[in-house]
């Protein structure tokens, strides 16, 4: 799998592998039929592992790192990545990082 998690003293880091989740084209970027729903794969990963993380009295810090932004003031955005947001907005997750964008936000 392209996804996975560590833990590495008091922080959790879970990988998520959001080129599975998103196709791209020549009229943009959209998510993959099911491919982030509860039942597929990564979804129920991803839930799983936060509720470990909750659970875990020594896990202070929750990471989550993926490729695709959810969202970029630049030219590329991947609007279908923010179905990923309301799940890790409403669990323990304190950083998220992303990559793909080459422009920087000051």
């Amino acid at each position: 799998h392209n996804f996975f998690c560590f833990q590495w003293g008091n922080a959790k880091f879970i990988a998520l592998d959001s080129t599975a989740l998103a196709t791209t084209g020549g009229n943009g970027a959209r998510m993959r039929h099911g491919a982030f729903a509860p039942g597929a794969e990564q979804y129920d990963f991803l839930i799983e592992e936060l509720a470990k993380a909750k659970a875990n009295n020594t896990c202070v810090w929750t990471i989550v790192f993926l490729h695709f932004p959810m969202f970029v003031s630049a030219d590329y955005q991947v609007d279908c990545m923010q179905v990923i947001c309301p799940i890790l907005e409403g669990s323990c997750v304190d950083l998220v990082l992303t990559s793909h964008s080459k422009s920087h936000d000051y």
